[in-house]
């Protein structure tokens, strides 16, 4: 079951997102600013969402429930929503205040109002659809890699395939995420390490609310907030640096991290 659940992940996740961004780049030059780019960026942002459901299918009916299962598991774990969202959008606002700071020109507030963050805080999940990721990497792949490896390591092999599959848009100028102010392997280096360090906070938090997708689901949409990502440069690199070290603080204080017996998965399948 493991390396099918693994292998049919990866192929849909990459096969779709990856193809469509080989098509809009290369083979059908335009294709990702007309009329089909809304559509085709929302297909290739699901895809790791797609990629856990025919994984879960393949995998047959018990690893289906369990994965079921930790999609709805919702209201018991309410506070580790808060806790995730709140930690991300803490972290942002900290990003934003140090830069500024130190004399950085930022942006120290982006929004023309409270009202235009408000939306923006509702807006964001249509506009950037990060959080639909979150079936994918923590609904599924962390539970996977969890039946082989400790949550610490599992965590941070998802980081680094999660930064493999950003790549088409960390190296494109056609993509927001393109960052011009540095040269490409060290904005693909620093992705890498924000990839990783937020992998390892969610394994923590998903495995202290028994496998729950949505804690890690409210996350991502905190960081998906158009605050920091609007600004990236040195904000961003800061963000990185914050979210690397809040990342070595949930290893100092959940060593339970490195044991396989602290995983949340064998739970949820016993559950179900």
């Amino acid at each position: 079951m493991f390396w099918r659940g693994l292998w049919v992940f990866l192929a849909v996740t990459f096969g779709i997102s990856w193809g469509i961004g080989a098509l809009g780049l290369y083979a059908v030059p335009g294709l990702l600013e007309g009329r089909f780019a809304a559509p085709l960026f929302f297909i290739a942002v699901y895809a790791p969402a797609f990629g856990a459901f025919a994984a879960a299918a393949a995998c047959g009916k018990a690893a289906w429930r369990a994965f079921i299962a930790r999609l709805f598991l919702v209201a018991p774990v309410w506070r580790w929503i808060l806790i995730a969202a709140g930690l991300f959008l803490i972290l942002q606002a900290l990003a934003v205040l140090l830069t500024w700071a130190v004399g950085i020109d930022t942006p120290l507030w982006p929004y023309s109002g409270a009202g235009a963050f408000l939306l923006a805080l509702f807006i964001s999940p249509l506009s950037n659809p990060g959080s639909m990721e979150e079936p994918g990497w923590r609904g599924w792949l962390q539970p996977l890699l969890q039946e082989r490896l400790s949550p610490l390591p599992a965590a941070l092999v998802l980081g680094l395939i999660w930064g493999v599959w950003h790549l088409p848009v960390i190296l494109s100028p056609a993509f927001p995420q393109y960052d011009a102010s540095l040269p490409a392997w060290l904005s693909t280096a620093r992705f890498f390490v924000q990839t990783m360090a937020i992998s390892v906070i969610l394994a923590a938090i998903l495995n202290a609310s028994r496998g729950a997708v949505a804690p890690a689901f409210f996350a991502h949409w905190a960081i998906n907030l158009p605050w920091v990502l609007g600004v990236a440069g040195d904000t961003m690199t800061v963000w990185t640096a914050l979210v690397t070290l809040a990342a070595v603080l949930t290893v100092i204080l959940r060593p339970d991290l490195f044991r396989r017996e602290a995983a949340a998965t064998a739970e949820l399948e016993r559950v179900t």
